[in-house]
């Protein structure tokens, strides 16, 4: 038993759901705090996202190198699952919220993987 919530804990901690649940509840205490209302299809669509933009900041690197190490191959279907599902929620949000969703998803991968030979991206 000690075992197994201990592999669900580290689990947990290295598929980054901490994170997307904190940017869950950020956008959804500062949409409370405006006083507007939040759908919860708009929750699952940010929870999925973060979840697949962080994870895939943090495993970019080793994709390409999957025989060289570790692969965390539960946590790549994790992070797979949640970009089908953010693609589809994407579908159903406002134009306005598809421009926002489509700036931070560019930042993203600009963030991650290299744009020229001299600078290898905007994180460096």
């Amino acid at each position: 038993m000690k075992k197994t919530v201990l592999k669900l804990f580290n689990f947990y901690i290295k598929s980054s759901i901490h994170v997307a649940l904190s940017v869950v509840s950020l956008a959804f205490i500062s949409v409370k705090l405006s006083q507007n209302d939040i759908l919860i299809s708009m929750l699952i669509f940010i929870f999925c996202s973060a979840l697949f933009a962080y994870n895939f900041i943090k495993f970019s690197s080793i994709i390409w190198e999957i025989k060289k190490h570790n692969f965390p191959y539960l946590i790549f279907c994790l992070s797979l699952i949640c970009l089908i599902v953010s693609i589809h929620f994407f579908l159903n949000l406002t134009l306005s919220a598809k421009i926002i969703a489509m700036i931070g998803g560019i930042l993203v991968v600009l963030y991650t993987l290299p744009l020229n030979n001299e600078m290898s991206n905007l994180r460096n």
